[in-house]
């Protein structure tokens, strides 16, 4: 029972974190379906007009693209996918160190920013195969996923319907097809 003069707390029906591709999904599926959800991000908003400079051209920026030098090995050598356009969407790894077991190296990538790497994929996401869900077979490290390709590809087809991702059609085994849009131009070819 509610004690006379307690404010009311809002109860969600589920709590995401992270608003990623996989958060941001999440989050669509079940608002749909009219559950209350709560996304809670590390990061802040963006602004598009501060923060997308990755469609600008490599001759606008002042290290052409590279950044000042050393700042990859010196702050973010673990944000693999991390480009001058786009390091401040990311952890400063001497700020967020982790650990692997010996043997066992592991890239994080993070980003801290409302939406995720998504921001920056430049509409280019690619399928696993069996390739990738059977890697223990193939390599010997870790294990095989319990699932195979063919048990995800609908969802792929349906995800990829609704975000767009940019492709061809090349009929490898181990880089499946997708539902394709046409080529994402260059930045150079929208300049007058």
């Amino acid at each position: 029972m509610q004690r006379k003069n307690s404010p009311t707390k809002k109860v969600y029906d589920a709590i995401i974190i992270g608003s990623g591709a996989s958060g941001g999904m999440a989050a669509k599926e079940l608002t749909e379906k009219g559950f209350e959800v709560l996304v809670l991000e590390a990061g802040p908003p963006i602004d598009p007009s501060r923060d997308f400079a990755m469609n600008k051209s490599s001759y606008e920026s002042m290290y052409r693209g590279f950044g000042p030098p050393g700042w990859k090995q010196d702050e973010q050598w673990m944000q693999d996918t991390a480009g001058d356009f786009s390091r401040h969407f990311y952890v400063k790894d001497t700020e967020h160190p982790y650990t692997t077991d010996p043997g066992k190296p592991f890239l994080w990538v993070r980003a801290r920013i409302v939406g995720g790497k998504t921001l920056h994929w430049g509409r280019l996401s690619w399928r696993f195969s069996d390739l990738d869900f059977k890697a223990a077979t193939h390599d010997g490290f870790d294990a095989d996923w319990p699932i195979e390709y063919k048990d995800i590809a609908p969802y792929y087809d349906k995800a990829e319907e609704w975000i767009g991702v940019s492709g061809n059609r090349d009929g490898l085994w181990w880089l499946p097809d997708g539902n394709f849009l046409p080529r994402w131009p260059s930045p150079a070819a929208n300049r007058n």
